[in-house]
């Protein structure tokens, strides 16, 4: 009986800290986004600009991956949209799935509550 409590509560503590792990990626990589917008007056075309191995990435969306999710990079002069979609055991999280970081800073999930998520 313990174990059927124990187990699924400790399941759920794994899948937040593969969260706060994602989503840490994705605020790092906005920082270096938008630290190279600073200094080159706009946003970078390719991943490689912020010193990324092009072979890791895909065109026209750049992928990559972080821990237990895959992320994707939209970018161009003027905007960008980073985001973590969960993959194996995280796609069993059903309280936050894919987050998702914009040039604006605006912060969103594909389910769940923003606030509650990020």
């Amino acid at each position: 009986v313990i174990a059927a409590i124990a187990v699924p509560n400790f399941l759920d503590q794994v899948r937040k800290t593969r969260r706060s792990d994602a989503k840490q990626s994705l605020m790092d990589l906005a920082t270096k986004i938008e630290q190279y917008y600073q200094d080159n007056k706009g946003y970078p075309s390719s991943m490689t600009s912020l010193g990324y191995d092009a072979a890791t990435f895909i065109s026209p969306e750049e992928y990559y991956t972080i821990g237990f999710y895959t992320g994707s990079v939209s970018l161009s002069a003027t905007t960008y949209e980073i985001e973590a979609v969960p993959r194996e055991t995280q796609v069993k999280d059903k309280t936050c799935q894919t987050f998702r970081l914009n040039h604006l800073g605006k912060k969103t999930v594909s389910k769940g509550d923003a606030d509650e998520c990020w």
